[in-house]
């Protein structure tokens, strides 16, 4: 019962306010979701584990960079990596995203280049990394944008988690129509 709770200490998170409104507009499931992935009551890989249910605690899910944006005119490059870790391990991911990119970032500026590393953290619950609203201001998105976007984002991790889950014991193809979730 001790990750019950565990929200309770979560740092580096934005965070998110869900008014009686917005819960009894919620559907049945969205609600169920977010409150058992909150409490950490989830049959999760870890969780399994935990309860001597499975061995391998490990997640399949989870992989690689995503984002360069770059102008050769002006010499600046930004490498955005988004993360989606359970909310108590936001910074840990931010911190393990930062060293993964830094001898790019040193070896772009060595070459005369303004880089930028911007790790971002999407909590898989639909909180949301401090990372990600400080990366939106310094890519210029500022004020009732930024505010809806972040809005927005939140509301489409806890859908997109939501769904993962439901998937979980499915099948998964890659593009080549085998098994193993999109590597070929």
């Amino acid at each position: 019962m001790k990750q019950q709770g565990s929200w309770t200490r979560w740092e580096g998170f934005r965070r998110r306010s869900l008014s009686w409104k917005d819960i009894w507009n919620m559907e049945g499931h969205r609600i169920k979701f977010l409150l058992s992935s909150v409490y950490d009551v989830l049959p999760t890989p870890t969780n399994l584990q935990r309860w001597r249910l499975t061995e391998d605690p490990s997640c399949a899910l989870c992989k690689r960079p995503d984002i360069v944006l770059w102008s050769q005119a002006t010499r600046q490059v930004a490498l955005i990596e988004l993360t989606v870790p359970w909310e108590e391990r936001i910074e840990e991911a931010h911190e393990r995203k930062l060293g993964k990119y830094q001898s790019l970032i040193s070896e772009s500026q060595q070459a005369g280049w303004r880089a930028w590393n911007l790790p971002v953290e999407v909590g898989c619950r639909g909180f949301l990394g401090q990372s990600l609203w400080r990366a939106l201001g310094m890519l210029g998105v500022r004020g009732a944008t930024r505010k809806n976007l972040v809005n927005n984002i939140a509301k489409q991790a806890e859908t997109a988690s939501r769904w993962l889950w439901l998937k979980r014991s499915e099948r998964w193809l890659n593009q080549a129509g085998r098994e193993g979730g999109g590597q070929s």
